[in-house]
């Protein structure tokens, strides 16, 4: 009698060490799989926050350049490619700062005086602005 308690003791504690490796197993799958599930849901918040990157600088642009010669919607629009550029710094910190550039550069040979008066304004102040952007930038 004693030599099946023994054996029904070591089957009972086989059987819960054999049971315990198994809810081991089946935990690390489970932490491996929902670890793989978060950087595909990582991986997809990424690009569509690029993708909304990309739509802001396009319609931030088309504000600044656009027919539209308000000088708040400018004004509006080049708060927003700073906090783009901000924002994503590797991404569009070059491409505002074109654009900036770009966007007073051009704008300079316009005869209209209330456009010319908008623009002065504007140009003074993205002056500072593109000043402040290159300070930032420069190696230490």
């Amino acid at each position: 009698m004693d030599y099946w308690v023994e054996w029904s003791e070591v089957a009972r504690n086989l059987a819960i060490v054999l049971g315990g490796g198994f809810g081991l197993w089946l935990a690390w799958r489970r932490t491996r799989s929902l670890d793989r599930q978060t950087q595909a849901q990582i991986g997809q918040e990424e690009i569509a926050r690029r993708q909304h990157g990309s739509e802001l600088f396009r319609h931030f642009s088309e504000n600044l350049d656009g027919k539209d010669d308000r000088i708040g919607s400018r004004i509006a629009a080049v708060h927003g490619l700073i906090d783009l550029a901000n924002e994503f710094p590797e991404r569009f910190d070059l491409p505002v700062r074109d654009v900036l550039l770009a966007h007073k550069l051009n704008r300079t040979d316009l005869i209209d005086e209330e456009v010319e008066v908008i623009d002065s304004f504007v140009f003074k102040w993205l002056d500072e602005i593109i000043t402040e952007l290159e300070g930032e930038n420069e190696p230490e």
